[in-house]
């Protein structure tokens, strides 16, 4: 009669609650996104909020909500008969107010997964499963102990780490692919971009000409 015993620490237990498994990164993709109407004038805006959320990437929204960051996607057309960049030609509202446009960089770094989290999962390495062999009579009659956190332990925390960096590889792609200050947009152009803000609401946003 064999009995099989697992024991478990109170790490384990604070691995559960501390650190969740990396979640992937799924293309936001712009130029899909159902927009607002456009603004009229030379220059058009149209615009939508929620990205990450649609994309269904759940970790980054938690971390866009820890981060006051929202992350936006934008169309604009150029129906003027030159080419504009944004802040020498054209800048972008939100209301009334100037809307301040967070370097990339900058957004990557707050809301990217923190993969050295998932070190917390060497926690699990002294966990040992024992098989006990009882005798008819009850009584043991020997133990086996199989270190079995050795390979648990860094496994998941390596699997983690590697799935964390390379979701954060491609947020970054996608953030380096849509970036706003760096892309002129030619006479009759249409382009799509990939923004972060400090915005808590979903206030109207426009674009105005410098």
């Amino acid at each position: 009669m064999n009995r099989i015993f697992t024991s478990l620490t109170l790490a384990v237990f604070s691995v559960i609650f501390l650190a969740s498994c990396a979640g992937g990164y799924n293309f936001i993709k712009p130029q899909q996104a159902v927009y607002t109407e456009p603004d009229t004038g030379l220059l058009k805006l149209s615009y939508k909020y929620d990205v990450l959320r649609a994309a269904g990437n759940k970790k980054y929204v938690k971390r866009e909500i820890n981060s006051n960051i929202r992350l936006v996607s934008l169309k604009i057309t150029n129906n003027d008969s030159r080419s504009v960049k944004f802040l020498r030609d054209f800048a972008i509202y939100s209301d009334h107010d100037f809307l301040n446009v967070i370097p990339l960089d900058v957004v990557h770094t707050q809301l990217k997964q923190r993969a050295p989290l998932y070190l917390l999962y060497l926690l699990l390495t002294p966990a040992k499963l024992y098989k006990t062999e009882m005798q008819t009579n009850g009584i043991a009659k020997n133990e086996t102990i199989f270190p079995v956190g050795l390979i648990i332990g860094p496994g998941i925390a390596l699997g983690n780490m590697i799935r964390a960096n390379s979701a954060n590889n491609k947020f970054k792609k996608e953030l380096i692919e849509y970036n706003l200050f760096d892309r002129e947009i030619k006479a009759g152009e249409t382009v799509y971009f990939i923004i972060g803000i400090k915005e808590g609401g979903f206030r109207p946003l426009s674009i105005k000409k410098i």
